[in-house]
């Protein structure tokens, strides 16, 4: 199937020639996790009617003809309340699809402000093709109703199909994916009052966010780092059919994590049947961490709270350390925050972050992130050389984007380009670079507008030394 990646994002005639250009990376996750939300959303509450139908069934067919009258309308009566049980479901189920086609419906108002018609297109029949060949036993449900849905989601809340123009007026423009990152990146780090003040004040469209999906990610994150493992549990239980295409572990591991708590409290019997029912189905793929779990059956000692550090542990219990201190939690935590990422289609990284590291890694040179000096002296010498030549005007100079940029690459240029240190313009032919006696190199026009307005003199900014402009030289570069 095709990805992201092989689709063309160029503007065409009959698109708006201010769409901005779809990427991938940052835009996909818009269509992506509110697919998966819905997905999830049919598979629940298809599973959900067809357990209710079953039940249904079977107490429609334990009504005898000829019994009791007493019996009869008593096994009515509850077939009566199952029906209505079922048909409250499918109210409420309705209403969740309702909820997630309309945010999917929104994202795609927002991705079509951004690129052509064509693409669009092309993304969202991506992103079926994807979903039924993850799950061929959906690809009929998805497959039949392909074109009804693709209509629906063409059209308003009004049933009037939006243009691309309108589109673009509501929804396309820098700003809006910038606050789009900067949303997403509020969410992933769990700074919801944040995010709400940005809904407000800058009049952000929460349909545009996930909210709601990462709230509950995060309330399951703060459980495990409680010690509780009910919440992720639940989770997994939601999201199995994805966590299962995607071969992941998180289940095994929240259940073996359920497993040592039950040793930690003593009770092996429980313990030990607890393996039995969840650990051992994994035994083929996680050998090496069920015996290691299953060894801790033979500890003969009591072990300290979940809440205790690695390094408050006993001597005797430091081997196990690993297994039982307040560290593993937090590391089952983090797994989790990977692998709910993964499950909505979420990269390892926010958006915002791909963009700053971009820009960043563009624009950083030896000169913004020295090596710290090793302290001889010439390293020494060499880091203050370097620490002077920082430039006001680069991003990378500042003293958070240092931070930001400390382990990325530098950037690749071909060719060389002079910035001038005064006025930040670049030198070339039409501006020609000078060198003052001392050295420092900056452009004829601002060396000629400092001297106009100083009676001929110049001052280096860097030493602050004085010179006529006479002295000023030019120079070349080969």
């Amino acid at each position: 199937r095709r990805g992201w990646g092989d689709m063309a994002f160029r503007s065409s005639s009959g698109v708006a020639g201010s769409a901005l250009a779809l990427d991938p990376d940052l835009d996909r996750p818009a269509l992506k996790v509110p697919f998966e939300r819905l997905s999830q959303t049919f598979r629940k509450n298809q599973k959900l009617a067809t357990k209710t139908m079953a039940n249904v069934s079977e107490m429609a067919a334990s009504i005898v003809p000829g019994g009791s009258q007493e019996e009869t309308l008593a096994r009515l009566a509850d077939l009566r309340s199952a029906l209505q049980d079922l048909r409250h479901a499918a109210v409420q189920g309705q209403k969740e699809e309702e909820q997630v086609l309309q945010c999917l419906q929104d994202r795609l108002a927002y991705v079509s402000s951004l690129a052509p018609a064509a693409a669009l297109h092309g993304a969202v029949r991506d992103l079926t093709a994807e979903e039924a060949a993850a799950s061929p036993g959906e690809a009929h449900a998805v497959n039949g109703d392909g074109d009804r849905s693709r209509k629906r989601a063409a059209l308003g809340k009004s049933g009037v199909a939006l243009s691309p123009g309108k589109l673009a007026c509501r929804w396309g423009s820098e700003e809006m994916r910038m606050q789009r990152a900067v949303s997403e990146w509020l969410l992933l780090e769990g700074l919801f009052e944040s995010w709400e003040t940005l809904v407000k004040e800058v009049g952000f469209s929460p349909a545009l966010a996930d909210a709601t999906v990462h709230r509950r990610t995060h309330e399951v994150s703060h459980a495990l780092r409680a010690c509780r493992v009910e919440e992720a549990l639940a989770w997994c239980r939601d999201h199995g059919p994805r966590l299962r295409r995607l071969d992941s572990s998180l289940e095994f591991l929240v259940r073996k994590r359920q497993f040592l708590e039950l040793v930690r409290a003593g009770m092996k019997q429980e313990a030990l049947s607890h393996a039995c029912e969840f650990l051992s189905p994994s035994m083929a793929q996680e050998k090496a961490a069920v015996q290691e779990a299953m060894g801790t059956l033979a500890l003969g000692v009591a072990l300290p709270p979940p809440t205790t550090r690695k390094d408050a542990f006993p001597p005797a219990l430091k081997e196990f350390a690993d297994l039982f201190s307040f560290e593993a939690w937090e590391e089952l935590a983090r797994t989790f925050q990977l692998e709910a990422r993964r499950v909505y289609g979420l990269s390892a990284h926010s958006s915002l972050e791909v963009c700053l590291q971009a820009g960043l890694s563009a624009l950083k040179t030896p000169h913004c992130c020295p090596a710290a000096p090793t302290g001889s002296l010439s390293s020494t010498r060499d880091h203050a050389h370097r620490t002077s030549q920082h430039s006001p005007q680069c991003p990378t100079c500042s003293r958070e984007g240092i931070r930001l940029a400390r382990d990325l690459p530098l950037s690749h240029h071909t060719q060389t380009s002079l910035v001038c240190r005064i006025s930040g313009e670049r030198m070339d032919e039409n501006n020609r670079p000078l060198a003052l006696p001392n050295g420092h190199v900056y452009s004829a026009t601002a060396l000629a507008r400092m001297a106009s307005e100083n009676e001929g003199l110049v001052r280096c900014p860097v030493t602050g030394a004085l010179f006529s402009f006479h002295e000023v030289r030019e120079i070349f570069i080969i």
